[in-house]
């Protein structure tokens, strides 16, 4: 397993692979996540076209998404 990153879309986020996510230009929210103990940065797509691709890997995967809101920390 590689790095994992937390990427939003929306109000919503999901813990993915970095390979995952490859070549999608990425930038940082300035947000942190704590997720089963691990503290990640939250990242989101810089282009539209990237969010695009962000969400149709989340809803391909069926992967577990999470409200930013229920695990934003201070």
């Amino acid at each position: 397993m590689g790095t994992r990153k937390a990427v939003a879309v929306g109000y919503a986020f999901a813990i993915v692979d970095e390979g995952e996510v490859h070549g999608i230009g990425l930038r940082d929210t300035g947000v942190r996540v704590r997720v089963d103990g691990v503290e990640y940065p939250l990242v989101k797509a810089g282009a539209y076209a990237g969010s695009r691709a962000i969400g149709r890997l989340l809803d391909r995967d069926g992967r577990i998404e999470r409200r930013i809101g229920e695990y934003h920390t201070p």
